[in-house]
């Protein structure tokens, strides 16, 4: 790195810890109290020692796993994990350059998420069902429908998808927490199968209000027009996930969309991972 260089990134720095001083933390000691089920299953899951599970992760399009991306790279060390791809994004933009739409950028989208998955290391490919972008909704009942029988043959410990806000607040992104919730309750109702004599339990990848601000205050330090569209109260975060030690796979594994994130974005993302060290998750506990 040159002089110049070097300079820079101390100036980013300086700037963007300035800018985040006064940002309200979260950490071990401020996450709400979880219940004693909800606090078992999240240990055993990240526990260096914990024993090997099946888990399910559901989104909506390639890239929503950036969200996640430093949980799913420390759960990849230990547990197997599937990744389900609602749509494809055959509706979306590309932000590249190449001018890619339809299914062109659907495939390409593809793609993308497919070298993403392998930076976090997860063994498994992605399950593409290729749902019209933008019409979840309106295809709420046959995807519902499709997830149970996922979830009757997977049988995961662990089930992750978006909580109700779907953090970014598209409708594509409530849509399959909805969806996720409908059809997660259902398989709990209809075959209460039991692992390690605990039910599975559904994580909703969250955002907290202070982490929120964090982020816009380092797109501010940055002169970028970014916020969180949807996050929620700091009290209703029950899982927090230590993520510092996979930076490099948060940072890798979001350089691959380059349909979705120019390179503002990139720059973005980098400078906010400089503060992030946490994801944050709200659970659902089965009854």
């Amino acid at each position: 790195m040159n002089k110049i260089a070097q300079i820079a990134v101390a100036w980013l720095v300086a700037a963007i810890t300035a800018a985040c001083c006064g940002c309200k933390s979260l950490d071990a000691k401020n996450v709400a109290a979880m219940s004693n089920k909800a606090t078992t299953v999240a240990k055993r899951m990240l526990s260096p020692e914990a024993k090997p599970q099946d888990i399910l992760l559901v989104l909506a399009h390639p890239d929503d796993e950036t969200w996640l991306s430093g949980t799913l790279a420390r759960l990849a060390q230990l547990h197997r994990i599937n990744v389900v791809y609602v749509s494809s994004g055959d509706a979306g933009s590309d932000r590249s350059g190449r001018e890619l739409s339809g299914q062109t950028l659907a495939q390409e989208r593809e793609a993308e998420v497919t070298a993403a998955l392998k930076v976090l290391s997860i063994k498994a490919a992605p399950i593409f069902w290729r749902f019209p972008d933008t019409q979840l909704v309106s295809n709420s009942s046959a995807i519902t429908n499709k997830l149970v029988t996922t979830l009757n043959t997977q049988n995961p410990q662990l089930v992750i998808s978006f909580g109700s806000d779907g953090v970014t607040g598209h409708p594509d992104h409530t849509a399959v927490a909805t969806i996720t919730a409908d059809a997660f309750s259902r398989w709990q109702q209809s075959q209460p199968i039991v692992k390690n004599n605990l039910r599975a339990q559904l994580w909703q990848v969250a955002v907290s209000k202070a982490r929120a601000e964090q982020a816009s205050n380092v797109a501010a330090a940055m002169k970028q027009p970014f916020r969180i569209a949807q996050p929620i109260d700091n009290e209703r975060i029950d899982v927090q996930v230590d993520v510092s030690a996979h930076q490099q796979q948060r940072r890798a594994a979001f350089a691959q969309h380059k349909t979705q994130f120019p390179p503002s974005m990139q720059m973005l993302w980098n400078a906010f991972l400089l503060v992030d060290n946490y994801e944050e998750f709200h659970v659902v506990v089965p009854d």
